[in-house]
């Protein structure tokens, strides 16, 4: 298929094999120290990679994968709204370990708290709209009481403008409709600051 959410995993889960048998050739490498006489073993097309498995790329999923060429670079992107991406993603971060900082658009993630904090390294941080979710299907089931839910539980919630969806000069009605819908005043304005 293409540019389905099984083909993206298929990718992430492909480059992230091929790089992490990079990383170990590379660790390999360098254990033989200076009486090494082979050349490095690199690959340009995997080196962002390593650099995540290694722990150097703050990682940041974002909702753009159908725009990115994961078979050949991975950029960190992909799909993020509804409850099987996360379980997808905590799979990943387990399984090559390495931590994801944040997930965008993470409108169902409300519903996946138990898995969210199954991720390597913690849980991501959610970057949502506080009122918006139900914009297309994908995010059909977001809440109104979702950044109340994530920060109860101990995720933490940042509200997001996606200018031009919503305009950023106003980023600060998002923290104040957070607080209409339950979170308490100090944490509505962490959402935005």
């Amino acid at each position: 298929f293409s540019q389905t959410r099984l083909d993206s995993l298929w990718h992430l889960r492909k480059n992230l094999e091929e790089a992490s048998q990079l990383k170990q050739a590379q660790d390999d490498w360098c254990a033989k120290g200076s009486d090494n006489t082979a050349e490095f073993p690199d690959d340009l097309s995997k080196e962002l990679l390593v650099d995540i498995l290694r722990g150097r790329v703050n990682v940041s999923v974002t909702s753009s994968m159908s725009h990115s060429k994961v078979n050949k670079v991975f950029y960190s992107n992909s799909h993020s709204y509804e409850t099987v991406d996360y379980n997808n993603l905590a799979q990943l971060t387990n399984q090559f370990r390495f931590h994801i900082s944040t997930i965008h658009h993470a409108h169902e993630a409300y519903l996946t708290i138990p898995r969210l904090k199954q991720f390597f390294g913690g849980p991501p941080a959610a970057a949502i709209f506080a009122t918006n979710a139900r914009y297309k299907l994908e995010s059909f089931r977001g809440s109104e009481y979702a950044p109340y839910i994530l920060t109860e539980n101990g995720i933490m919630t940042t509200c997001v403008s996606d200018h031009p969806v919503l305009n950023s000069q106003y980023l600060l009605f998002e923290a104040q409709q957070t607080y209409m819908y339950g979170l308490n005043m100090s944490s509505a304005l962490k959402t935005v600051t």
